[in-house]
């Protein structure tokens, strides 16, 4: 029992401590529960349209039941947050747009010795090619990258995870079918970034994985704004043709 207005103010200061704490802890708890349960519904919800989805065009059970299990373990794995899912984003100013694309990409390209080249002439060129022929994807196990026979329009750096082209007899001049696995800090399809170029095999992801999608079309149209890196980077793209041809 207090014997002094003293302790009996420390007292009544401990419980309303205490009863905030209790109230902020059932209000978080509360708030979490809540999101669980939204994101459950959203699940559930999705996966009730895509059984309907499936049975009104008369998929086969076999073929419905793997599509199915394969949406499942998509849905329960955490994915990461891309640009457009971050909101508070869509008020940075372009300067500081361009910054932070170049701050997230610009480490992984210039492990290139051409995208190393503009980075040291002109900064801006970077930041442009960043901005707008850059993208971070990420791929689960399984997910095509692009097939044999398709025009090859992009480029592909892989940052984690791993990729496993397969060549084949019937679209290439492989003889036997051919799997090459393509690991972290390797490029794949470089060539489209500078000739026009076929794909010959097939990719896909072996693993979870993410990579840098590089636009072939990117690279020129920023590369107008400075003459000097435009013929030096035309030339590397003539010898690289040589090679390849």
């Amino acid at each position: 029992v207090a014997s002094s207005t003293w302790e009996r103010v420390a007292n009544i200061a401990l419980l309303l401590a205490g009863l905030l704490f209790s109230s902020s802890l059932v209000s978080t708890f509360s708030a979490t529960l809540i999101g669980v349960q939204m994101q459950t519904s959203h699940r559930t919800d999705a996966m009730r349209t895509l059984g309907q989805f499936l049975r009104q065009n008369g998929v086969e059970d076999k073929l419905s039941l793997r599509i199915t299990k394969q949406i499942e373990c998509r849905i329960q794995r955490a994915t990461r947050l891309a640009e457009d899912d971050v909101k508070a984003l869509a008020v940075l100013s372009q300067s500081l747009r361009l910054e932070l694309r170049h701050g997230i990409f610009s480490p992984h390209l210039l492990h290139h010795p051409v995208f190393r080249l503009i980075n040291c002439v002109s900064l801006d060129v970077m930041k442009s090619f960043c901005m707008d022929s850059v993208e971070l994807k990420c791929l689960q196990t399984g997910d095509d990258i692009f097939g044999a026979g398709n025009a090859s329009e992009e480029a592909y750096y892989v940052i984690a995870g791993q990729l496993r082209y397969s060549q084949h007899p019937e679209t290439s001049v492989s003889p036997t079918v051919k799997h090459t696995q393509v690991l972290r800090g390797m490029w794949l399809s470089e060539a489209a970034l500078w000739t026009h170029w076929i794909h010959v095999g097939n990719a896909e992801a072996s693993q979870a994985s993410e990579i840098l999608v590089v636009s072939a079309h990117g690279l020129p149209k920023v590369l107008y704004k400075h003459r000097i890196l435009q013929d030096v980077i035309a030339e590397y793209g003539k010898k690289f043709h040589m090679c390849v041809t």
